[in-house]
């Protein structure tokens, strides 16, 4: 493990800690490119059901605290592991990226007089399903008076979260040249899953209601009736993939929808799509649809994706209230990913992870420096 005791050590605490997440994706991405020797991440998770990150983060200095899943029955054993994490490390910032759970991490980390206590939002919702927000909502309202620094992905996501109060965005930054479209990557995995002269649509991130891929499906099953020879692929985990794999059966699409699971290679995955669809219900930013970008790929998405989403202009924004037929029509009509190929595409550098590392080190510092004043 690569140690060092000079930096900033910051205690991240995030729901899980598994590849396709978004947040994971987000303090990845900042890890491997910020300089560690004044900043380092340790991760409080609840959840870690593959272990791709795990050795990963030790290697960059990282610490990975692993705590029973958040539900009332565990908060006594979760509340009395948290405070003597707290206890042994001596943080001086708290990072929370659990809005439902701010108000007991954000509310010992402020008794225990930890200085910098950040709540970090990143989305615009408070849950997939009516009776969790219901849940959410007075547990959300109550925590964020716990957080004295408040950050988010985007204008949308701060808006719903903080509502009129002052935030910071941090984009969702990526490695532009880790995504790069590359035609002999494109080759090898496409051999090698068997899809090799056939027309693929493509989607990455959690098997989720917010993620919306059960319509998805429904959007494939009409290109398909166009397109004999397609397929799609679902890159990605979550509690949604029994239900998806049942839809798939009933569609009689077993044959033609491949559910990949969680990835270490979506960088060549994305090489291999032909176009990318992301329709989902409500997203704080959408890290994927960056990726695919980076990769070339011509994005279908919902109009619920933030229009900051679009680094690259080759973006289609499609209402949710259209079918499912109108969608495929659309992606089959303007689908323009072999034109785009043969482009050098221009990104934007507000989601460049090289240009933004800089900015999240100066943030935490300044965090620190006003906190001194005191």
């Amino acid at each position: 493990m690569c140690q060092n005791e000079k930096a900033e050590r910051i205690l991240v605490i995030i729901p899980g800690l598994n590849v396709c997440g978004g947040m994971e994706s987000f303090f990845m991405n900042y890890f491997r490119n910020i300089d560690r020797s004044k900043i380092v991440f340790d991760f409080l998770t609840h959840d870690i059901s593959d272990v791709s990150y795990v050795k990963e983060i030790q290697e960059l200095g990282g610490n990975i605290y692993r705590l029973p899943p958040f539900s009332i029955g565990n908060l006594k054993l979760i509340k009395v592991e948290y405070i003597n994490i707290l206890k042994e490390n001596h943080y001086r910032i708290v990072h929370c990226n659990m809005a439902n759970a701010a108000f007991m991490y954000l509310n010992i980390a402020k008794k225990m007089n930890i200085p910098i206590r950040i709540l970090h939002s990143h989305q615009d919702k408070a849950a997939d399903s009516f009776s969790h927000a219901l849940r959410n909502i007075p547990l959300i309202y109550y925590g964020k008076k716990f957080a004295n620094v408040r950050i988010a992905c985007s204008k949308q996501a701060g808006d719903y979260l903080f509502k009129t109060k002052e935030y910071t965005i941090i984009n969702n930054a990526i490695d532009y040249s880790k995504f790069k479209y590359n035609q002999e990557i494109r080759a090898n995995i496409r051999k090698k899953i068997n899809i090799n002269h056939n027309y693929v649509v493509g989607n990455t991130g959690r098997l989720a209601i917010q993620k919306n891929q059960r319509f998805l499906i429904d959007i494939f099953y009409e290109i398909k009736k166009k397109k004999e020879n397609a397929y799609l692929l679902l890159v990605g985990e979550g509690e949604e993939r029994k239900s998806l794999e049942e839809k798939v059966i009933d569609l009689s699409l077993e044959d033609s929808v491949l559910f990949l699971g969680s990835r270490s290679d979506i960088s060549e995955l994305l090489s291999a799509m032909d176009v990318f669809v992301f329709p989902s219900l409500y997203e704080g930013l959408g890290i994927s649809i960056l990726e695919a970008q980076a990769a070339s790929l011509m994005c279908f998405c919902s109009k619920n994706v933030p229009k900051e989403a679009d680094i690259s202009g080759n973006i289609e924004y499609i209402s949710l209230d259209l079918s499912a037929k109108e969608w495929a029509d659309i992606i089959l009509m303007n689908d323009s990913t072999k034109l785009i190929r043969q482009q050098d595409i221009m990104l934007s550098k507000e989601y460049d992870i090289k240009e933004k590392c800089s900015q999240l080190t100066y943030l935490y510092y300044s965090y620190l420096k006003e906190f001194d004043k005191q």
